[in-house]
């Protein structure tokens, strides 16, 4: 459980995002600061909060939980899949998306088609958002629950109206600065975590060899992630991060 001073950092990091909301929404003066940061985002903080913005509690609880049963391939079915995703995106989409002078992705897709595609498909990604943020935040619940003893249905309610306060008020702009806050704590804790574990079994190539073959493969069939299921993991991915996703923006 912890104590009395984890929570006032809580409480202190909860303050934190709110505040760079307030202040984000100086910068969201109109829809095109609100929505794209006036396309003035550095690439490196627009990278950043993309990376941050993949991860949840889902992959430090789910993701870590399947890790031990399927060893490193966990790794080659999220990381290498979206990767390859973001790729294909990247040589395909912004190009488009500058020449048209979008907003947002299903505007695009207005642009090209017709307003009705583009309702159907914000209508289909806004009842996917609700199941996806849905897991996410009972996936954040149960860890604080954990630490805490806090009850997960107040934990859900909290932490939503935090993320909605500081996100409807400042837009994109607050996103992104939370998101580089939130990476600079994950990344400085992973060092550590990185550290402490390396050195609790031995070392780098130590760890290699306690384990087993099938854990240490890019593949693992008898944890349900072959080739032949990667590959068509692989076409659902670059779909959705190309298109599935989009449907709230």
């Amino acid at each position: 459980m912890l104590a009395g001073t984890d929570f006032v950092v809580i409480f202190l990091y909860v303050l934190l995002m709110v505040w760079i909301g307030l202040i984000a929404r100086r910068r969201s003066g109109n829809v095109d600061e609100y929505f794209t940061a006036g396309h003035n985002l550095p690439w490196w903080m627009a990278a950043v909060s993309h990376h941050v913005s993949g991860y949840s509690a889902v992959v430090f609880v789910g993701f870590a939980g399947r890790a031990v049963i399927a060893g490193f391939s966990i790794w080659t079915l999220f990381s290498l899949g979206v990767f390859t995703a973001m790729v294909v995106g990247f040589r395909i989409w912004p190009p488009r998306w500058s020449r048209l002078k979008v907003l947002t992705p299903v505007e695009y897709l207005e642009t090209r088609y017709n307003n009705t595609v583009r309702l159907v498909l914000a209508a289909i990604g806004i009842l996917k958002k609700f199941i996806d943020l849905g897991i996410k935040l009972f996936a954040i619940s149960v860890v604080v629950h954990v630490v805490t003893g806090w009850d997960v249905l107040s934990v859900i309610i909290v932490a939503g109206l935090i993320t909605v306060v500081y996100v409807l008020v400042g837009g994109l702009w607050a996103t992104v600065l939370t998101d580089l806050i939130q990476f600079v704590i994950q990344l400085g804790m992973s060092l550590v975590v990185l550290y402490m574990v390396l050195a609790a079994v031995g070392g780098w190539d130590r760890m290699w060899e306690q384990l087993p073959v099938e854990r240490s493969a890019l593949f693992n069939d008898a944890a349900g992630i072959g080739m032949w299921f990667w590959l068509v993991y692989l076409v659902v991915i670059v779909f959705s991060y190309n298109g599935g996703t989009w449907g709230l923006a």
